[in-house]
């Protein structure tokens, strides 16, 4: 396979000169941090954002941050369940191109990453990692009752403490198991868009919105009509639910009103959510069920706050105090949870260490996020220094 490049003009000039460095290995811009090197200089920049723990795209349904955009994208796959990579032998999908790459190699046999313990090899780095656990024993999460451990917070099946976090499986989403449709029988791509642009017409439809505030995260609806406001709705969902949550509130709320109408949401994630058919969300899946039945419901995304009414309404109304509703939170905010005990604890080892007291004095505060220092400043900040050199100085 050849790349072309057609010289017409000094950008594309450019580009070919940048692309010719990946044959001749040339490597021009360098980290001055770790001194990794890289072809690009938007590369470098890319790469510097993990030193300087920079992490501009935000996910909106778990919070979590990424230095990459598409980073972020492929992490929205997991809430959304969307699976574009597909295997052309068996028809097994995948979130990540890489996936679909390990799962080609069960067919080929290759199993490049191999364990240096006992010379095991597996088709993906991920199962590598895993299997490293068996060897260092490792198994982080707890039960208190049974001391029953495991590796992973979605197989704690019962009561139990992590840490200082008290974990019960009844306050926390579950998924439900097997596909509660048929593919043949999911016909909603009629009813579910967001092709359609939006116009303030004064026709009758709903806008809904859900927000995260200091009280909790609200969720509402505005019913319009004629640029005026005829019905609204609104409810408070507690602080350790997520945006996504109130969101799909909100629009279950307005389709269970069972009439002819267009639903108008500005979270894209709930509108993909509702469109996968193999969902594992009980609301997400009731909401499925009720369009099916009711084909006289649409549901169509449009962009918030560029100035359509019945988007602002909504959002004002989500902020008021309203009437608590239950939700159980998502498995995200636990791991947040055991993420900040452990960081509590480490904190308070730090703090009453008798080790390391010149270093604590630069940074006194603990994070599992890389700091941005050059080799010079770390070995200022710690007083350490490279081997050789301390024997020298030392005249040993």
């Amino acid at each position: 396979m050849y790349a072309r490049f057609v010289v017409s003009n000094s950008t594309k000039l450019v580009n070919l000169k940048i692309h010719l460095r990946s044959h001749k290995k040339r490597k021009p811009h360098v980290c001055e941090i770790c001194a990794k090197a890289f072809s690009e200089r938007g590369s470098l920049t890319v790469h510097l954002r993990i030193h300087r723990n920079e992490k501009p795209y935000v996910c909106e349904v778990c919070s979590k941050a990424f230095t990459q955009l598409c980073h972020l994208k492929t992490h929205l796959r997991t809430h959304t369940e969307e699976k574009p990579y597909v295997c052309e032998v068996c028809c097994k999908a995948f979130t990540v191109k890489d996936h679909l790459a390990g799962h080609l190699r069960t067919r080929t046999k290759e199993k490049p990453y191999v364990c240096e313990v006992c010379s095991k090899a597996f088709t993906q780095l991920c199962n590598l990692k895993k299997h490293l656990r068996t060897h260092t024993k490792e198994k982080p999460y707890v039960c208190e009752v049974c001391d029953a451990t495991c590796a992973r917070v979605a197989r704690a099946r019962s009561s139990s403490n992590f840490f200082t976090v008290i974990f019960s499986p009844t306050d926390y989403e579950s998924k439900s198991s097997g596909i509660h449709i048929h593919p043949l029988n999911f016909l909603l791509h009629k009813q579910i868009s967001r092709a359609e642009n939006h116009r303030d017409s004064g026709d009758k439809a709903i806008y809904t919105d859900g927000s995260k505030t200091e009280e909790g995260n609200g969720s509402s609806y505005c019913i319009l009509e004629n640029y005026g406001i005829i019905a609204s709705w609104q409810g408070k969902l507690d602080h350790s639910n997520s945006g996504l949550q109130a969101e799909i509130l909100a629009i279950e709320a307005t389709s269970s009103l069972h009439r002819p109408i267009k639903i108008w949401t500005d979270n894209l994630s709930s509108l993909m959510f509702i469109l996968n058919t193999k969902s594992h969300h009980s609301m997400v899946q009731e909401i499925q069920t009720l369009f099916l039945s009711h084909k006289h419901i649409h549901l169509r995304w449009l962009k918030a706050h560029v100035g359509y009414i019945g988007n602002e309404c909504a959002d004002q109304r989500s902020y008021l105090k309203s009437n608590p509703f239950f939700l159980p939170e998502p498995l995200s905010y636990l791991k947040y949870e055991i993420k900040s005990a452990v960081l509590n604890i480490w904190q308070d080892n730090w703090d009453n260490g008798e080790t390391g007291r010149s270093t604590h004095d630069i940074v006194p505060r603990v994070s599992n996020k890389p700091v941005g220092w050059n080799r010079e400043e770390i070995m200022f900040a710690t007083g350490h220094r490279p081997f050789p050199s301390y024997l020298q100085s030392s005249n040993t």
